[in-house]
């Protein structure tokens, strides 16, 4: 799915799925395998709040002895976008509303992971979780110990449908509601410490960048706002400005 090289060591993140080709109980069939062995219990870790029904699969390998893993790990969670820092891996994995099964407003979502990383090891730090969807691994930055992301948030209406013999629920009817966008500073437990939300009513996030204490993103529907905003202060980030320009723009440099 994605890989980086730092301070010598290569590290790379896939993805398991269990197969299990005699039943269920082809218990063997569930636990991933690396260089023809399986991953022992102590290789393998739930993260909190877990939805996942697949495994990531993450590997180091020291560049200067290639013939072996240095560590391997297998995390039951889901993942779409990685980004790595200086310091930390992010695996962003995005939640629909459109499994859920009771009435009432909800909002789309996204799920992150930290995992830091020394000499081949990774360790996994925190989870959290942000409203809205990803646009792509730009949308994700780290400065000072914070983690700065932008998403186009959508709001959805569950509804019951209900057999009129029965009364029974059949399943749900998932209307579509309001969709803008926000920008979320995370501290090191991903914990949401500053935030401004409800930016660009309608439009949806096309590009975005961070350079230190300043970010950048592109919003498109007609024509293009491009918002600036100071992170100078990670607890009370500030719209600096926006300029709308005619075309749309997938890439900031």
């Amino acid at each position: 799915l994605s890989s980086r090289i730092a301070d010598g060591y290569f590290y790379g993140i896939s993805r398991y799925y269990a197969h299990p080709g005699e039943g269920e109980k082809d218990y063997d069939a569930y636990v991933p395998r690396l260089d023809g062995k399986r991953l022992l219990p102590g290789e393998i870790c739930v993260p909190r709040d877990s939805t996942g029904s697949a495994y990531l699969v993450l590997v180091s390998i020291d560049l200067s002895e290639p013939s072996a893993f240095s560590q391997t790990l297998g995390v039951i969670a889901g993942g779409d976008l990685y980004y790595m820092s200086q310091d930390n891996i992010y695996v962003a994995d995005y939640r629909s509303p459109y499994a859920r099964r009771e009435e009432g407003a909800d909002r789309d979502s996204t799920a992150i992971l930290r995992f830091s990383y020394d000499q081949g090891k990774f360790y996994l730090r925190a989870t959290g979780e942000i409203p809205g969807r990803l646009n792509d691994s730009f949308s994700l930055d780290e400065y000072n110990g914070y983690l700065r992301a932008v998403s186009t948030v959508k709001e959805f209406w569950p509804k019951k449908i209900v057999d009129d013999r029965t009364g029974q629920v059949v399943g749900y009817d998932i209307r579509e509601g309001k969709q803008a966008n926000g920008l979320y500073v995370l501290d090191e437990k991903l914990d949401i410490v500053g935030k401004i939300q409800d930016l660009a009513e309608d439009e949806e996030i096309y590009s975005a960048r961070f350079l230190k204490d300043a970010g950048y993103f592109v919003t498109f529907r007609q024509t293009d706002p491009l918002f600036a905003v100071d992170l100078s202060e990670p607890e009370n980030p500030r719209l600096l400005g926006e300029l709308k320009v005619s075309g749309f723009s997938e890439y900031l440099h």
